[in-house]
C-alpha cells in the first residue's frame, strides 16, 4: 500500500496511467479487506485524475467499485 500511495502522489500530475491505476488497486485492496471508507476514498481519488492513458477503462472499474459499495 505504501508504494501505491507513493505512485499516486508522484504521478498524479502526469498523463500516464500509473497514478490512477495505483489508486484503483488501493481501493480494490481496501474493499477486499472490508475497509469501505478507505476504498470509497481511493475510488474517488482514481476518478478525480483526468486526461491519462486508459482513462475509460480505469474509470469504469472505479465506478463499478463505488456502485458495489453504494457510494455514488
Amino acid at each position: 500500500m505504501h508504494y501505491y500511495g507513493q505512485t499516486y502522489e508522484n504521478g498524479s500530475s502526469t498523463t500516464y496511467y500509473f497514478a490512477a491505476n495505483a489508486a484503483l488497486l488501493s481501493a480494490i485492496i481496501y474493499e477486499e479487506q472490508k475497509q469501505n471508507k478507505e476504498a470509497i476514498e481511493w475510488y474517488k481519488k482514481c476518478l478525480a485524475l483526468r486526461n491519462h492513458e486508459y482513462q475509460n477503462s480505469i474509470d469504469q472499474k472505479a465506478e463499478a467499485g463505488l456502485n458495489r459499495l453504494n457510494a455514488k
